[in-house]
């Protein structure tokens, strides 16, 4: 009967890195804000440029807050599907820089950085 060496530990699924934010996602004020995000744009941005209908359920930071962006400004926030917002997040973990402006003091994405984004995400559909 075949058995396993005594120091063989299984594999675990990757766990997910938290962002040091937990206290923020959880708080009202951003399951408030990510309802009427959601409620306002129900789907998956990056599906909807491609032609898909896919409804979202995750409000991405396009800018992650650690990294700088605004937590709750409406032109740092994309509403997308699970799928897409892993290989958005997949992405920032192997370097991908999104481009900022400083609008009033808040750390915002372009315009073309958005764009950016939606095309490279787009490809991986």
């Amino acid at each position: 009967m075949p058995h396993l060496p005594r120091n063989h530990t299984p594999k675990r699924k990757t766990e997910r890195h938290s962002t040091g934010d937990r206290q923020f996602y959880k708080s009202a004020g951003w399951q408030k804000l990510r309802m009427v995000v959601l409620r306002n744009e129900p789907l998956c941005r990056v599906h909807r440029s491609a032609g898909y209908l896919i409804p979202a359920n995750v409000v991405d930071h396009i800018i992650a807050i650690t990294a700088g962006g605004h937590p709750s400004h409406a032109h740092n926030l994309m509403p997308l599907c699970s799928k897409c917002h892993d290989k958005k997040s997949a992405m920032e973990r192997h370097g991908l820089s999104i481009e900022a402006a400083t609008v009033d003091g808040l750390k915002l994405p372009t315009n073309a950085a958005v764009n950016e984004i939606l095309e490279k995400l787009k490809n991986l559909i």
